[in-house]
């Protein structure tokens, strides 16, 4: 059994804790620390551990946000080729981020079939 952190994921973990995501859009979310964070954890495209990308979702009909019936997830990572999790990128910006904006998010996450 393995103990403690590897080094690439000490690196990640330092790198991480260092950083200030303010000015982060949504690609740079997704591709510098979403991406690397999934391949820490151990999760290749392709492998018992595979992920799902940009894939469309549909919502339970007491769900349906007005006009959308589908919402599409930016990572959807397996455990033995089942869905297991998902996650959003989504930008730091505090100016465009409110309160709304968050619990929309997390009523999304709730309400997927």
């Amino acid at each position: 059994m393995r103990m403690g952190l590897s080094i690439t994921e000490r690196q990640f973990v330092d790198w991480w804790k260092r950083r200030d995501f303010f000015d982060w859009n949504e690609s740079a979310v997704r591709e510098e620390f979403i991406a690397p964070l999934l391949r820490v954890l151990g999760y290749a495209k392709g492998t018992v551990m595979d992920i799902l990308y940009e894939k469309s979702v549909r919502l339970s009909e007491p769900y349906h946000r007005v006009g959308r019936k589908t919402i599409q997830i930016d990572y959807i990572p397996t455990i033995r080729l089942r869905n297991f999790w998902i996650i959003e990128a989504k930008p730091v910006c505090r100016k465009r981020w409110s309160l709304e904006n968050f619990f929309k998010s997390i009523f999304t996450l709730f309400t997927l079939r």
